[in-house]
């Protein structure tokens, strides 16, 4: 499976990151970044591949994501379906090692 460079925008002399994910899925595309990831998952489910990790995740779960690290948080096909009413909702703090 291919690994897609991910850029997340700063703003010039920026400490960190916030983002907020809101839709009906989260981004499914193993991706990989430069900046250190914490997300917490509000809504939804479905499997993270974080490396050589494959696991679950679901509401109130935390992540710690590395530097480099491929991952991705793949909603469950449920959440895909077009009459689908399920939400998924994070948020994610974004830091370099600097």
């Amino acid at each position: 499976m291919r690994v897609v460079a991910f850029n997340v925008p700063q703003v010039k002399n920026e400490a960190f990151r916030l983002q907020l994910d809101r839709g009906k899925h989260f981004y499914d595309q193993l991706h990989q970044h430069s900046e250190i990831q914490i997300m917490w998952i509000e809504e939804g489910e479905g499997t993270l591949i974080a490396g050589d990790y494959i696991g679950r995740f679901g509401p109130n779960d935390l992540f710690v994501l590395g530097s480099g690290q491929p991952h991705v948080f793949r909603s469950d096909k449920t959440y895909f379906e077009a009459k689908s009413k399920l939400k998924s909702r994070a948020i994610s703090i974004y830091f370099n090692e600097n």
